[in-house]
């Protein structure tokens, strides 16, 4: 009778495992090909056939239906992008924060994008767009008064709902030179803006990412970890946003917020 029971136990678990493969593929979240949700449950049901022959099949009825909870519980927290709320770019006057600006608000998620300039030639391309979603705002990373105009325009934006992501996209390469010979207003400067500001803006947002279990994104660079000479300075910056990175993943994982660090090669991010 034990047996039995053990066995079900098995089948139902196997069935929980197919029917889950068979729903996603129908939405359309998973090519089939091995990388998304039927390549972690088809393994997952490999590893309960061999459980299945070692220990029990109640066993590894219990590790199939723990993975495949695991796999609907990612799935509900992903979701939509465009259900999921707003997000705030910093840096969108050209390169990669202006790029996803233009293509987020095109996937129809609600956008703030901070500029510098708003008589800029990316600002008024940004506006040009005359998209709903895209709300382009005047924010100097490193201008306090400006910092909190934002918070306080996006929170009336966004309600009770949360800001769903911060993207610490804006950053400056100051002059390549010797670190010996960098004057040392280059070092503040690049620290300011490429670190202690994206600090300063994670501190004022992350109320509102963690009221919506949201994430920030960090966009550091690979000088961070491979030192090259006459960029002291902005490696220096860079690394520095790569440690805190770090450290804030550990501190927000407890509020569900995400935190992710990009480390691009070199690119010309600005006109």
């Amino acid at each position: 009778m034990m047996m039995m029971m053990m066995f079900c136990c098995g089948v139902a678990a196997a069935a929980v495992c197919v029917f889950t493969v068979v729903w996603r593929r129908a939405e359309g979240r998973d090519d089939g090909r091995g990388g998304g949700a039927s390549g972690v449950l088809w393994t997952t049901a490999l590893l309960a056939a061999a459980l299945c022959y070692i220990v029990s099949p109640a066993v590894s009825g219990v590790v199939v239906l723990c993975c495949v909870l695991m796999k609907i519980c990612v799935r509900k927290r992903r979701g939509d992008l465009r259900t999921r709320g707003a997000v705030l770019i910093t840096g969108c006057d050209s390169g990669f924060g202006h790029t996803l600006a233009l293509q987020l608000s095109h996937m129809g998620v609600t956008v703030f994008a901070g500029v510098l300039d708003m008589k800029g030639g990316g600002a008024q391309r940004l506006r040009a767009r005359a998209s709903e979603k895209l709300q382009v705002l005047q924010l100097d990373v490193t201008d306090s008064v400006q910092v909190e105009t934002a918070r306080q325009y996006v929170c009336a934006q966004v309600g009770r709902t949360g800001l769903w992501g911060l993207v610490n996209n804006a950053g400056i390469l100051p002059c390549p030179a010797d670190a010996e010979l960098l004057p040392l207003s280059d070092y503040r400067r690049c620290m300011d803006v490429n670190f202690l500001s994206a600090v300063h803006m994670c501190q004022v947002f992350l109320p509102m990412l963690r009221r919506s279990r949201g994430r920030i994104v960090n966009v550091s660079s690979l000088a961070a970890e491979v030192p090259m000479p006459l960029f002291a300075a902005y490696g220096a910056s860079k690394a520095a946003l790569s440690a805190f990175s770090t450290m804030m993943r550990l501190e927000t994982s407890q509020w569900n917020v995400n935190v992710s660090l990009i480390q691009p090669s070199g690119f010309r991010t600005s006109e």
